[in-house]
């Protein structure tokens, strides 16, 4: 549901001599889902999204995907750019009033690409960077509703989009 400028572009030979998606933040590029249902909504729902990504820019925040409604993101992956860039994982409930964040200790490899995997298990969220585990955070279950009616790749989405990724995205699950 972008516009055709705000789509990203197939690349061949991207991630590992296969094709994947080519996001550039200079263009706004992303892919936007407006109704997902309530598949993934509830309190305290446990899941697992994993992607297979290249990061080319970690020069400011890049989220690579996000889930929630209109109001709040309740779940998205990103390499945030505080500091020292890191891959991380938040979460938060409908309000806003619940929320955790998990941070990876890998610096992101802008030359290689990865596989990206964030799971809820029970109170324990957990970051794994091709098959390893790269961060966790305990009580990372979430008190509130959460409601997951949209989802973004390549960028932030709540009304607009913003934050938007640089890089390749081959598979998300």
């Amino acid at each position: 549901q972008t516009t055709l400028a705000s789509r990203p572009f197939i690349k061949t030979n991207a991630i590992n001599g296969k094709k994947a998606l080519r996001f550039r933040s200079d263009n706004s590029q992303y892919l936007q889902v407006a109704n997902l249902g309530a598949t993934l909504s509830g309190s305290d729902m446990p899941f697992t999204v994993f992607g297979v990504l290249r990061v080319t820019d970690t020069s400011g925040t890049r989220v690579l995907w996000s889930i929630g409604s209109s109001s709040s993101v309740n779940a998205l992956h990103q390499v945030n750019t505080n500091t020292t860039p890191r891959y991380e994982h938040g979460r938060r409930d409908d309000t806003g009033g619940g929320s955790t964040l998990v941070v990876g200790s890998a610096t992101p490899d802008t030359t290689a690409a990865h596989i990206l995997c964030w799971t809820l298990a029970g109170t324990t969220g957990s970051i794994y960077l091709d098959g390893v585990a790269d961060g966790a955070e305990d009580q990372a279950q979430d008190e509130g509703t959460l409601t997951t009616d949209q989802s973004a790749v390549g960028a932030l989405w709540r009304t607009t989009a913003s934050n938007f990724m640089e890089g390749f995205i081959g598979e998300v699950v």
